[in-house]
Order: structure tokens, then sequence, then C-alpha cells
């Protein structure tokens, strides 16, 4: 898999994808963290790729999407999905780190609090939301062997991941740089690597559900 392959993958727009479907779904994606802007649309793609993405993922920082107890900032995602919706999109998968909330309890409740916004703005938004546990480098320790990474691990994974990574890297790590290139490696692998992490087989069940 060249660079040239995956340039092509991140910058694969629209005009990819044929079919009547285009004018019926058209999806967006919302990230924390500036490496998953180039990262996650190659995920969807892959696994979606009936469902057009409407240019790069909307980049909505954790300060701003929740406050300290951990609830939605209800201003910040009113005007992240008014924005979207006005520009085509039907569905918005919302990706970010669990860091220290437990997925189980927590990622249920802001789900349903940003599916209430959502109806109070009475667009027509479909929703999916994933916490990476405990975040997005997770995936890569769980897709281990297949990224020259040493032996996978399942969970409890640490919870510092991106120190793990950087580690199994030699020492040098970084998002934007890596995230991209590293999933693109992933991406023969994601149905494997989501048998292992929850939180990436609830993304990949999301695509795949779009994308039927």
């Amino acid at each position: 898999m060249t660079n040239l392959l995956m340039t092509n993958l991140i910058k694969t727009g629209n005009a990819a994808f044929g079919g009547s479907r285009m004018s019926k779904m058209k999806a967006t994606l919302i990230v924390e963290g500036d490496g998953e802007v180039e990262a996650l649309p190659l995920i969807w793609r892959s696994l979606c790729p009936s469902v057009p993405l409407i240019g790069p993922p909307y980049r909505l920082p954790r300060y701003k999407a929740l406050d300290h107890a951990g609830n939605v900032r209800a201003e910040e995602w009113k005007r992240a999905f008014q924005l979207l919706h006005s520009k085509g999109a039907t569905c918005v998968l919302v990706v970010m780190d669990a860091d220290d909330i437990c997925p189980k309890q927590q990622a249920p409740i802001i789900k349903n609090d940003l599916e209430g916004l959502i109806k109070t703005l009475r667009i027509g938004l479909k929703l999916g939301f994933c916490l990476a546990e405990p975040e997005y480098e997770g995936w890569f320790l769980a897709g281990a062997n297949f990224l020259g990474l040493g032996s996978p691990l399942t969970p409890p994974l640490p919870r510092d991941c991106k120190g793990e990574v950087k580690r199994r890297l030699g020492g040098r790590y970084s998002p934007v740089v890596d995230q991209p290139s590293l999933t693109f490696k992933l991406l023969p692998h994601l149905k494997v690597v989501a048998a292992r992490s929850s939180s990436l087989d609830k993304l990949r069940t999301y695509a795949v559900e779009a994308n039927s």
C-alpha cells in the first residue's frame, strides 16, 4: 500500500461514489482531535463506500464538546449540527476519546442528549455516536500485529494508549502524522480488530448499517 494510494483514499470525495443512493444519504463526521480529521474518513470510506462524506470532518475539541462533568455543551453542538445539516448531511457520526468517561454508563447519556438537541433543531439528521476506548490509539494496540507494533492488546487497555503506541514505535509518535498512516494499514483488518475492541465494533456496526 503506497503513500499515493493513501493520499487518493483521503482525498476521495463525493465524485468517487455513483448510484442513486448519493442523493438520498450523505454523511459527515465530528471528531475531537487533529489526527482523526484525516484518519477517520479512511475508516468510513472503507466500511461505507456507498454513502459519500460531505467535506472533511468537523473538529470539535473536547473542551468545547463537554464540560468538566462530562455534560454536552449544547450551543456548540447545535452550531455544529446546524452547519453540517445546511451543507446537506443526512447522517453524522461522532467519534470521541472516552478518556476517563465510562462508555457503558455515559455514552448512552451523551448520545441521548445529542439526539435531543437534533430534535429541538427540527432537522433530519441521523446520529451515530462512538467513544473510542480509552482513546483512538487503543484501536492501534488492538490491531498491533497488523501494524508491526508487536502483540495485540485486549481490554483492559492502558489509559495512556498514545504513550504505549509511541513506545512501540521507538519513542516517536505524532497523531497528526501517524494516525492516518496507521489507520490506512489497519483497513484490511478492521473486522478482526473490531472483534478485539468493542468501541471499534460499535463504529463498524453503525457504518455497515448505513451502507446497507
